[in-house]
């Protein structure tokens, strides 16, 4: 079924809500859809209503709700991905991959050993197309919500901003190998008792109460040395990914796939 967002809060007493121009445009056009034909349309605060098309022209689309229910696809803890700047597909395919696997958002990040370098009017043209490979894939993947892509930063602005704003900074590397990742979750969860306030937090479904980790990726060149000395000194810590290197567009759904495993199926 057909997935719709809406930045508003749905009031569901009237039994209607009309879409906007954009979306009424997606479904009149793009998807062709009729009178009758049923759309999921989650609002604000994650709330998923079943929907009936009553009316529809590609600037005006009414649905009449039905039955609602609070959308349970997110995990319990908010991951925020620092991507290093790739190169066309891999950039597009790390963030497609990334909210299917659960990211809360997406921040492009301008490295030393960066190929890609944005400036000027490219950054809002970028932003806006990674935007909509997001929203795809928040529809795909049942989100109830679309994880947000935020302007490149650099990285020290970035580390600076994710020690602040964390519980948790994790920056896989390949030099390192006395830390895996699988050692860090585990104390994380530990000293954190992550573990016995899981199923609390996702019938909560609040986000202040969540464990924020955030994840950086380097670019294809991988991370310079002196960036590393930087995250550490804020707090980062270094861990292996295991006995192979892995790819920039891989490693970002490596990490997260190991969380999803050890935070969200408990």
């Amino acid at each position: 079924m057909t997935r719709l967002f809406s930045k508003s809060i749905i009031d569901p007493n009237p039994g209607l809500f009309t879409l906007d121009e954009a979306e009424s445009k997606y479904l009149a056009d793009v998807l062709r859809m009729r009178i009758g034909d049923k759309v999921i349309l989650c609002d604000a605060v994650k709330m998923e209503y079943i929907s009936v098309i009553s009316s529809i022209s590609n600037k005006k689309v009414i649905l009449t709700l039905s039955e609602h229910h609070q959308n349970e696809s997110d995990p319990p803890y908010i991951a925020s991905l620092f991507q290093g700047l790739a190169k066309g597909e891999r950039m597009d395919f790390a963030i497609q991959k990334s909210v299917e696997l659960g990211v809360a958002g997406i921040i492009p990040v301008n490295c030393i050993r960066s190929i890609v370098k944005i400036s000027g009017r490219d950054v809002i043209s970028k932003t806006s197309r990674w935007q909509k490979i997001a929203e795809e894939a928040a529809r795909q993947s049942g989100r109830g919500y679309i994880p947000e892509v935020f302007v490149p930063k650099a990285f020290e602005e970035a580390i600076r901003f994710a020690a602040e704003s964390s519980d948790l900074v994790l920056i896989p590397w390949e030099e390192e190998t006395g830390v895996s990742l699988p050692d860090i979750l585990e104390k994380f969860v530990q000293s954190s008792g992550f573990g016995n306030k899981t199923s609390q937090l996702k019938q909560a479904n609040d986000a202040r109460e969540m464990p924020k980790i955030a994840i950086f990726i380097g670019p294809e060149g991988g991370f310079d040395r002196k960036e590393i000395e930087f995250a550490v000194s804020h707090g980062a810590i270094p861990v292996s990914l295991g006995k192979r290197i892995l790819r920039t567009e891989t490693a970002g759904i490596a990490v997260l796939s190991m969380l999803l495993y050890r935070l969200e199926l408990l």
